[in-house]
C-alpha cells in the first residue's frame, strides 16, 4: 500500500508536467492553424496541423486513461487495506472524480477537434494535483495505521541487560 501511494506521488507531477507540455504544444498548433491563411479545402499545411493536433490529443488521452486507471486501482486497494474513515472518504471521492475524468477523456478522444486537449488540460492538471494530495494523505494514513510492534515482558531490551 505504501509503495502504491509513493508511486502515485511520483506519477502525478510527471503526468502533470507531460500534460502541460502537450497542452502548450497543441495550443500553439491551433493558434498557428487559425492565425494563418491556410484553409481546410486547399492547404496541405492545414491538414498536417490538424493531423498533428488529432494525434497529440489522442496520445495524451491514452496516457491519461492509463494513469487514471492506476489511480482508481490505488483508491480501491487503499480502501480495502486501510480501515480508516479518512482513507475511505478519499477513496470514494477519488473513484468518483476518476470516473468523471475518464468519461471526459473518452469524449475528448472521440472528438479531438471538437474538444482538444489544450481546452481541457487545466482540468487534467487540477485532477492530477488532487491525486497527488490524495496520495500523500493516504501514505500518511497508511503509515499511521500500521500495527506497532510491542515488546512482550519476556523479550530482552538493551536497557534490561546488565553489564559487568
Amino acid at each position: 500500500m505504501k509503495v502504491l501511494s509513493i508511486i502515485g506521488i511520483i506519477l502525478s507531477p510527471i503526468v502533470s508536467l507531460l500534460s502541460l507540455v502537450f497542452m502548450v504544444a497543441i495550443a500553439k498548433w491551433r493558434m498557428a492553424m487559425y492565425q494563418g491563411t491556410a484553409t481546410y479545402d486547399n492547404d496541405i499545411v492545414y491538414r498536417a496541423m490538424e493531423k498533428s493536433i488529432l494525434s497529440m490529443t489522442s496520445n495524451i488521452g491514452w496516457i491519461s486513461l492509463g494513469v487514471m486507471g492506476y489511480y482508481i486501482t490505488l483508491y480501491i486497494v487503499s480502501m480495502q487495506k486501510v480501515k480508516n474513515n479518512i482513507v475511505k472518504s478519499i477513496g470514494i471521492i477519488g473513484i468518483i472524480l476518476s470516473v468523471l475524468m475518464i468519461c471526459w477523456d473518452i469524449v475528448m478522444m472521440g472528438a479531438p477537434m471538437a474538444i482538444s486537449f489544450d481546452e481541457v488540460g487545466v482540468a487534467w492538471l487540477a485532477y492530477f494535483m488532487t491525486c497527488l494530495a490524495f496520495s500523500i494523505v493516504m501514505l500518511v494514513q497508511c503509515t499511521k495505521s500500521l500495527p506497532k510492534h510491542k515488546l512482550s515482558p519476556k523479550e530482552n531490551v538493551l536497557d534490561d541487560l546488565e553489564f559487568e
